[in-house]
């Protein structure tokens, strides 16, 4: 399954989030809108955003990774960068587990 080709960007029926799980990504650019990762980790890629339909459930994240936003994912991210991070409530931010991991839900 390619999560980089073409189809990747197809969009997949409202709700709808395709299950990604225990896969690992190098040096990769990965269109996460339409995905649910589980348990993956993203080596050294860049994670693009548009839509902002995703979840990312105990995955790592490791070396030079990087974020692309785009769309209304692009609009929430400028909103949220005029956030106190100090004040936000606790369901506004990723949850980090012990382990290292974070769930974005």
């Amino acid at each position: 399954m390619s999560l980089t080709g073409p189809l990747s960007r197809l969009t997949p029926p409202p709700g709808y989030l395709q299950l990604i799980e225990n896969l690992v990504f190098k040096s990769k650019t990965i269109h996460l809108d339409g995905y649910r990762f589980k348990n993956c980790a993203f080596v050294d890629c860049v994670l693009y955003v548009s839509s902002g339909r995703f979840k990312i459930e105990e995955c790592f994240f490791q070396l030079n990774w990087w974020a692309k936003f785009d769309g209304n994912a692009l609009n929430v991210l400028k909103l949220a960068s005029i956030l106190d991070w100090e004040s936000v409530i606790p369901e506004y931010k990723a949850v980090w587990h012990p382990n290292g991991g974070v769930s974005i839900t």
